[in-house]
């Protein structure tokens, strides 16, 4: 690869250099092309000398601008930066009569042109070739891994902002995600939660809570006696075994049975149809 870009330098350098040996002009022939262009476009413009080395140059219809030919400087820009005249020094060189080639930097000329590619590439052999000798061969230097984490970062200029344009918190006032107070944090904050904060849980009112306080509250009765005999009566039955039944409240097949049909109470047609009145049986003749 590399003997290859070698090879086209060295062919580079004798085209261009032949080439401009055969050219006989002052001018490099591209840059001479782009003048005759703007000398062209200059013929419709006017130049209005000042009596100094200045011109006022009336490029159209409210359009003028000024050229400084002893400061080679023109309002447009585009003689300082060209480094040849423009289409407005073409028009204020021509009123003054002067070579245009006087007023062309010394690089686009062509002898200085000569003066780039005078010297050239030379050939080299191949390593087949090449002369032995009996000197110690260059080694690269010894590495010596310094002590620490090596830097993965490279080290930037004095100059050159260190974290560029990442966005920081500085100068800005922290707010509380719990009480919505400033210069707290939601993590050591011991105020009580506000409504509209997204930790904050309204309470659950269950319509069952007030029915069961009154169920567990004792009726009120004109005798307390009959009434704390009859919840210890009722105590002492609760606690008495059901026949049939284990003490882990396990039941048999005979229990079940014995309390499915006491549970049973008599309707209302069974106890109409004992009330009833029987007839009496007709007496045959």
């Amino acid at each position: 690869m590399l003997e290859w870009i070698r090879r086209r330098l060295m062919q580079r350098i004798q085209t261009k250099r032949s080439g401009m040996q055969k050219f006989q002009g002052e001018i490099c022939p591209n840059i001479a092309e782009k003048i005759d262009k703007n000398q062209k476009l200059s013929r419709t413009f006017v130049a209005t000398w000042d009596s100094g080395h200045k011109y006022e140059v009336d490029c159209g219809v409210r359009k003028c601008v000024v050229v400084d030919l002893r400061e080679w400087t023109c309002t447009c820009g585009y003689f300082q930066l060209t480094g040849y005249p423009c289409a407005h020094a073409c028009a204020a060189i021509g009123v003054c009569r002067l070579p245009i080639k006087n007023y062309v930097y010394a690089c686009y000329t062509r002898a200085e042109y000569l003066k780039t590619y005078a010297y050239t590439i030379t050939p080299v052999p191949s390593d087949i070739y090449w002369i032995t000798t009996e000197e110690e061969s260059i080694n690269p230097p010894a590495v010596k891994r310094m002590p620490g984490r090596p830097k993965k970062l490279r080290r930037k200029a004095q100059d050159e902002p260190k974290k560029g344009q990442v966005s920081t918190r500085k100068g800005l006032v922290v707010h509380c995600k719990r009480c919505f107070q400033p210069r707290r944090n939601s993590r050591t904050c011991k105020n009580p939660i506000h409504p509209n904060s997204k930790f904050y849980k309204a309470p659950e009112a269950s319509a069952a809570e007030p029915i069961a306080e009154s169920s567990t509250q004792p009726q009120s009765t004109s005798k307390g006696a009959p009434t704390a005999q009859s919840t210890t009566m009722t105590s002492k039955q609760a606690r008495k075994p059901v026949h049939g039944t284990n003490m882990s409240g396990g039941n048999s097949a005979d229990a079940t049975t014995a309390t499915a049909t006491t549970a049973t109470a008599p309707t209302i047609t069974d106890v109409l149809h004992k009330l009833r009145p029987k007839r009496s049986k007709a007496i045959q003749p």
